[in-house]
Order: structure tokens, then sequence, then C-alpha cells
């Protein structure tokens, strides 16, 4: 349903468990306003009332609540199926467990595509070990019903993929309003209204005080801290089932006089401002949204080193990290910064030019549009599927392949000539066929193995340009028609394939990780490139070319090749490369939407790389040694192979001795 056009907008809605905000309702209100109106119209879902539906209203963004304090409470479902299908919803995007447990059912019945974002794990460390693999089995179960799940930090995504072998996920930082958390913006000062003294240290502690925050800990930090000074302030916003009995505590232990208590508030942006250190000693995290708010209005942060708290902020270079449950040191960290400005104003700037780099709400807001458009084009494809499957029912894959080589022979006739020569098929031509795509980029960058070549692909054999170089170099520095190899070649290109498959001094291995059963091969095993199951140096050459921009953790991948060649042994790793770029990119910074649509929609991502490719080699042990068919004087009689001039073969070794 709900097909989507250029004069039709997206619409998005954007579901959670409550009206009250906190951090994943901060973030699905920054979401929800930042997101390119020309193309999405973001609704929101929330099942309680509360300040949050008054802010998007006021932000003029349609609002519903379906009231449920309940997880999976199936009550609610047909209610959420009659939203989707009274306001035409085309993405379902949950922010949240309880969230995502009432809305997955309504969008699959009707076919709609669903996001699901965790803002951290509804499993942690403070339940009974029985408790903690309900909710696990419960967020398996949550994660494999979604289309994609994001992750809000690389240690919640380590979790998910860890504990119940999490699919198709993606780590989005949170992104800071920053025309809203602006360091040169007016802000109110509010410690007039605190009644707190000028030149006194302001420490801010604004979270809901819940057991996961752990408010008894600042509380006994605070005491520690005023027996050595009354020059601090504490600040204390939030709300939460704890509330009262941190009040409690903190009159327990008399330090009442320093401790300004408040319930929640929207005004942040004038608390910051108010303050010099931000607190956040919690016992988990997904990604603090108010912690990056505190970074992004230039604050000093003491923090625990839990999960995505890690992630932001670097021990003494953005923020200060005590361990969890530690009064006494975190005392002594909030101490230092005191006695310390000099250290204060340097953690504040690092923190802020960190968050401005790193958590800001436009690159955000890109990357989930992005996600949004890609599973957009997933259901189309998708639904192409079973026309697909007919064709391949109606045409068995014999007589497909004997199509093909008809076309080829035909093809032969057409192109023959003697200015060019294919060495797999022995055939001469006048001019090869066209071969890649014509993606901008790879011309703007100059991209070497990619991209549109107007003279590459021979014409009977369909070998290219890359694989004319492997064979070269097999030939003329291995000769490999002499010599005995044992070669694990992985998702092995064609013509390769014909001339080492049945050489009698070679052991030849092919790996495929087959999507497709129609086009499975017997010859083949089914490999996982990150996870070879060889014994360690075995193998004379490894040849995979045009693999890795396609694995997500490539360095793994990189890891198990060289686990499985011998001491002396080789790998040919040709990927899409620009010698320009310095750092390697993924597919959402350079590939359109309709070109990943028409040629990679099975792959999640695709990498270009740039020169920290080589890094990424080297670091995991290898040694490189770049080939140039110039150097090499294959590139004769006017370049009869028709080879790229700019493309050096990438030889990756345990020992750099040549055959």
């Amino acid at each position: 349903m709900n097909n989507t056009s250029k004069t039709k907008k997206i619409k998005v809605l954007e579901c959670i468990r409550q009206g009250q905000v906190g951090g994943g309702e901060s973030h699905l209100i920054d979401l929800s306003r930042t997101l390119n109106k020309d193309e999405f119209e973001a609704i929101a879902l929330s099942f309680t009332d509360g300040p949050m539906i008054e802010t998007l209203r006021k932000s003029g963004i349609k609002t519903y609540v379906i009231h449920t304090e309940s997880g999976f409470d199936f009550k609610v479902w047909k209610q959420v199926v009659q939203l989707l299908k009274d306001e035409n919803i085309d993405i379902v995007h949950a922010h949240g467990t309880r969230a995502n447990s009432n809305t997955f059912w309504a969008a699959k019945q009707l076919g709609i595509p669903f996001v699901y974002t965790v803002h951290g794990w509804s499993f942690h460390q403070d339940q009974s070990p029985i408790i903690r693999k309900i909710r696990e089995t419960i967020e398996k179960f949550l994660t494999n019903e979604s289309d994609v799940t994001i992750s809000v930090s690389f240690n919640n995504q380590k979790d998910g993929v860890e504990r119940f072998n999490m699919l198709r996920s993606k780590v989005i930082y949170y992104g800071v309003d920053q025309n809203k958390f602006d360091i040169n913006r007016k802000y109110d000062n509010l410690r007039k209204e605190w009644k707190i003294p000028k030149n006194k240290t302001v420490v801010g502690f604004l979270v809901r005080m819940t057991i996961q925050k752990d408010p008894h800990t600042m509380i006994k930090a605070i005491h520690k801290i005023l027996e050595k000074t009354k020059d601090i302030y504490f600040v204390m916003i939030g709300d939460g089932d704890l509330k009262e009995s941190t009040l409690q505590l903190a009159k327990e232990l008399n330090v009442e006089s320093n401790i300004i208590f408040e319930n929640f508030r929207l005004d942040i942006p004038n608390v910051l401002n108010s303050i010099d250190i931000y607190c956040l000693p919690s016992l988990w995290e997904g990604m603090p949204i108010g912690l990056i708010e505190a970074m992004s209005m230039k604050k000093a942060i003491v923090a625990s080193p839990v999960d995505g708290t890690k992630e932001a902020i670097v021990d003494e270079v953005t923020g200060l990290l005590v361990p969890e449950q530690k009064p006494e040191l975190l005392a002594k960290a909030i101490l230092r910064l005191h006695n310390d400005k000099k250290l204060l104003e340097k953690l504040s700037d690092n923190a802020y030019r960190f968050a401005q780099r790193k958590f800001n709400a436009k690159r955000m807001t890109k990357e989930v549009e992005y996600i949004y458009k890609k599973i957009l084009i997933r259901k189309k494809i998708n639904s192409l599927t079973k026309y697909k499957n007919i064709i391949k029912k109606i045409i068995p894959f014999v007589l497909a392949k004997k199509l093909r080589g008809l076309w080829q022979r035909i093809l032969k006739l057409i192109y023959h000539g003697n200015k060019y020569y294919c060495p797999y098929c022995n055939n001469n031509f006048r001019k090869f066929l066209p071969a890649g795509i014509n993606i901008p980029i790879y011309k703007e960058l100059n991209v070497v193995g990619a991209g549109y070549r107007k003279n590459s692909t021979c014409p009977r054999c369909y070998s290219i340009d890359r694989e004319r170089l492997v064979y070269m170099y097999l030939v003329k520095k291995l000769d490999i028609f002499k010599n005995k190899y044992k070669i694990l070649h992985i998702s092995p290109e064609p013509s390769i394939k014909s001339i080492l498959r049945n050489q009698e001094n070679i052991e030849y291995i092919l790996g495929e990780n087959y999507k497709d059963k129609y086009f499975f091969n017997k010859d083949f095993l089914q490999l996982d490139i990150t996870n070879l199951y060889y014994e360690d140096g075995i193998f004379d050459l490894v040849i995979a070319n045009h693999i890795l921009q396609y694995i997500q953790d490539d360095e793994l991948a990189i890891k198990e090749i060289y686990r499985v060649l011998k001491p002396d042994g080789k790998a040919i790793l040709q990927v899409p490369i620009s010698y320009e770029l310095e750092t390697t990119i993924e597919d959402e910074f350079f590939i359109l939407p309709q070109i990943k649509e028409k040629h990679f929609f099975k792959y999640e991502k695709i990498k270009l790389y740039g020169m920290d490719y080589f890094t990424k080699l080297k670091k995991n042990g290898f040694q490189i040694e770049m080939i140039n068919p110039k150097d090499e004087g294959w590139l004769y009689e006017n370049n009869k192979l028709a080879l790229n001039p700019s493309e050096k073969l990438i030889i990756v070794s345990k020992s750099l001795n040549t055959t």
C-alpha cells in the first residue's frame, strides 16, 4: 500500500511509549522537526499524554495519543491499525521497546516498512538473570520483526549482535539541534532564581530520577563534597520513581542547603547556561542525549563509563569518567574541576568541538531519511520478486545459461577484429563492450576499479579489464600453470575461474555466500568471508576481488584472509578506491537512491575506499605490493588487452618475497 511519488510526501509515524520528555522523546521531537518537509511528513503517536505532545503540536506536527502503559497490549493494536489506514502511513518508526511492541503487528498486517530505534536495551544489569533473559528474547523477536534496527551507540549494537545475533542494524548517533543549543545565543541565567551566590561552582544533574540514573550515588557524592567545601551548589531537575527517596536521603545526610530540587522543566538551554559541570553517574545508557546537549553548550562533563557514554566522553579529553556507584570518586572528580579552572575550560572546549562534529541534528536526520528511502526502495523491489520467481520457474537455469552462450557467440561475430585480444577466450576483437555504472562521484574522485569504462568487457566471455590484469599477474608473476598452488577464490569471476579450475597443479576451492538459490552452483562452497572454517596457514593464494566493499565488518574479513594464508602466501584484494580520498566513505554519502535501487539493492552498504584501506591492511599484518601494469610492460602493442592504465594490482602478503 501507499506507493510514493514525486508529488506525495512520505508519511512517517514516529511512535514512542510516553508523552513525558526524556532522551528518546527529545530525539523524536528533533527528528520530527528536522525531517525534510518537501519529502516527508512526520506524524507522532504516543501511548500516554504529556509535555512532548504539546511541544510537537506547537511545532505544527500532528499528534495522536492511544493510551496504554503496557507493552504488547493487544487491546490497542487494532486502534493502531486504524490510525495507519486513516493517515495512509508509509513508514512506521518505533522509538523504544514498548512502542515497538504495540505497533509492529499493525505495520506487518498492512505491509508497511518498520524501523526500530533502540534508545537503550530493555535488558540491563539490575535485573535478575531470568528477567534479563526474557527481555533479551523479546528484543530478539522485535528486532527480527523490524526492517531496520537503529542503535544510538556502537555499544548497544554490539550487545544486540553478541547476545542474539541482531540483523539489519545501523548505528546513528543522536543529533542535537544546534540552533536551540547555541553558545552564541543569549539565554537566561537562572542562578538568581535559584538564589546561588556569585562565583560559586554549579553542578547539574538533569535527568529522570530512576535507578538507571542513580541519584542516590549523586547525593552521597554531594555529602562528601560538602565536607570539603561549601562553594559548590547542585541543581537536580527531574521527576521519577526515586524522587522521594532521593529527597529523603538528602535530608538524612543534611545536604539540602546546597541542592536545588526542581520538577522537570522545558527550558533546558537556560538550565545548561546556568551551570558549570554536567554530572551523569548512570548505571547504563543507550546514548545520553542530555549529556550531548550539555557538551553542545560547552559544559564540563563528569560521567560513568557505560555504554554510549564512553563513545561521547574520552577520559581526560572531553570529560572525566568515574566508575559507577563510587560516590567518593565522583566527589573527587567534581572537586578536581572546581579547583582547576584551566582543566574545566579545556574539557568543556574539547567537549563542545566534539559535539559540533559528531552530534549534529542535520547529519542525524540525513542518515535517518536515507534509511526511510532505502526501505521503501526495498519494499518496491520485494513486490517485484514474485514476478522474478515466476520467470525463474518458466526459464530454468540451464536454459538461461544456454541462451546466454548463444548471445555471446553472436556478439563475437559482431565485434570480430584484430585491435584487442582476450587471453581467457583466446579471441580478437575490433573493440570491447563497456562496463561499470556511471556514478558521478566516481568520476569526480578519479575512482580506480569502478565506474563506467567504454572499452572493457570481452564480447565473447565477458571478462573485464580488471580480470585481464589479474591474468597477467597470475601468468607472468606466479607462473600459475606450472607451480603448485592451493587457491581459495571467493566470489570467483567466471573468466578467472575458467582458467584455474581444471589445472592439475592447482587445488582450487571456490566459495560464495549465496543469497539466491537460483544461481547456486554445486561446485561452490557456501562461505562467510568473515568466518572462514579453514585451519590457519593452508592457502598459497586467496583471490577476493571487489568483495570487501560489500562486507559490513571488512576488517574481520581481512583478518580471516590473513589467518588462512601460508607464511609466504599472497592475496589479491582489489577494491574500488580513490587515491584522492583520505578516508573510506559509505554509500549513503555517494550513491543516489535511484542508482542503489537499480544496481545495488541486495547490499546493505557499499564502501568507496580511500587511502586508509592500506592502513587497515597493514594494521592487520599484511605487507603491500602495488603492481603497476605500466612498469611491468603489460600495456604492450597499444594496450591490446585494454587494461586500465590507472589500476594498480593490490597484492598483500605475509612476506614480500615474490615468486
